[in-house]
């Protein structure tokens, strides 16, 4: 999570591989209940290698590679 004066401005979930439909389901349920749980709507899932949005329950998820991330939270 990363919080700003006590509020979520971004929830981060972070999974090797979610080939396997149940972990892809317990990956992103626990975001979007995290999301429901803090109000907030920016919410993205660590992959290794995968990028792409999904929505799930009205919730988008940024499914987006390790690299990418590391590359743009070093900026």
């Amino acid at each position: 999570m990363v919080f700003n004066q006590n509020k979520a401005i971004e929830l981060i979930q972070v999974a090797y591989d979610f080939e396997d439909p149940k972990t892809f389901e317990r990956e992103t349920s626990a975001l979007v209940k995290a999301a429901d749980a803090l109000h907030c709507d920016n919410l993205k899932l660590i992959a290794f290698a995968e990028s792409r949005s999904v929505i799930i329950d009205g919730k988008t998820i940024q499914i987006v590679p390790t690299i990418d991330w590391l590359i743009n939270a070093s900026e």
